[in-house]
């Protein structure tokens, strides 16, 4: 449930013909279109959806890279599922 919702997120910022349920967990998200607005828009989702907050010294793009790393980063957040 947890990555499904994830790549439901990541997927509104990927365009319309990002196919992110074929995107492997580990594949780059830059490589399918995410780029720097993408991914601060992305983080505010992030962010309401799971009632978390990113501190600014979190706030880099390697932490959020693939869906591994968000899932992981959401782990740690308290956050658990698939």
């Amino acid at each position: 449930m947890l990555e499904s919702r994830i790549r439901e997120i990541v997927g509104e910022f990927l365009g319309e013909e990002n196919q992110i349920d074929m995107i492997d967990g580990d594949y780059q998200l830059s490589n399918v279109g995410l780029n720097s607005i993408g991914f601060i828009n992305m983080i505010v989702v992030l962010e309401d959806t799971f009632h978390i907050t990113v501190e600014d010294d979190e706030l880099l793009m390697r932490n959020f890279a693939t869906i591994n790393k968000i899932k992981g980063y959401l782990n740690k957040k308290g956050i658990e599922g698939d």
